[in-house]
């Protein structure tokens, strides 16, 4: 072919080589692709198979024996070892040990006396020597345990003595108050109200009643007590006079407050 003849190849001649060289190209990228992502993977794959195929290797017949000793070894991992038994504690030694006769320490063996066993009497005990917190010579005979035993009764003694202590309540109607001022009244209004005991004065008695009263911050009497008597016939007469007479209530910085006060009414036969 001339290069004249070559120079009229035309388009359609150099598309179909630009599409066969294309596809080799393609191809090429392809198996280079498969070999960098599939080759470390088929490497992992046969080595697996390598690695399976040594540990199912065959190592030859299994006899009975084998399994015999297989499960003497799972026996005797599964049994349970025997408390260990440790010795009995040797019998405490005494501190004095008596002397035998020959036979006795030849033997290794000691016979004790009636009186080692049942040990010292309590008159022994009561000469026993004990420390004491407060100091003293420590000296702890058996008086000491007959004041122990009488600690009962100091208890309970004491505690009936708080049972019987009563709180006295604060008096409502107190006969003193500091800077206040009493309850006053008229002696004429209670002289007026007093009215002379019939029988008393049938019988020519005189004397004088004691009488404790408690005015309220009206002035009102609330309460009416006898303190002390000259005669019993007078007493009714006397606390009746008191309680018709007017009072004015006690003062304390202006203020009222409630009070007591002791009045005496005197009983006396005219003439």
């Amino acid at each position: 072919m001339s290069v004249q003849e070559s120079l009229k190849i035309g388009a359609y001649d150099i598309q179909k080589y630009a599409n066969r060289s294309l596809g080799i190209a393609f191809l090429l990228a392809l198996l280079v692709q498969v070999f960098l992502v599939g080759g470390p993977t088929a490497v992992t794959i046969f080595s697996k198979n390598g690695v399976e195929q040594d540990t199912l290797k065959f190592s030859g017949p299994v006899t009975l024996e084998e399994f015999a000793e297989e499960d003497d070894l799972e026996a005797q991992e599964n049994e349970v070892p025997p408390e260990e038994l440790l010795p009995p504690p040797p019998p405490p030694m005494a501190a004095d040990m008596p002397q035998g006769t020959g036979s006795e320490g030849a033997s290794g063996e000691f016979i004790a006396t009636k009186e080692e066993v049942t040990g010292p009497s309590v008159a022994d005990m009561s000469e026993v020597n004990f420390a004491r917190k407060g100091g003293g010579d420590g000296n702890f005979n058996a008086k000491d345990f007959d004041d122990l035993g009488n600690m009962d009764d100091v208890l309970k003694k004491r505690e009936e003595k708080i049972e019987k202590v009563i709180e006295t309540p604060k008096d409502r109607f107190p006969e003193f108050i500091p800077d206040a001022t009493p309850p006053k009244y008229s002696d004429g209004e209670l002289l007026s109200n007093l009215k002379y005991p019939t029988l008393a004065e049938e019988q020519g008695l005189e004397g004088t009643v004691y009488v404790k009263v408690a005015i309220d911050k009206l002035g009102k009497v609330q309460k009416v007590t006898i303190q002390r008597s000259a005669n019993s016939l007078f007493n009714e007469a006397a606390t009746e006079a008191v309680r018709k007479t007017t009072f004015s209530p006690a003062i304390q910085n202006g203020y009222p407050v409630e009070m007591s006060i002791t009045i005496p009414v005197r009983f006396k036969l005219e003439g």
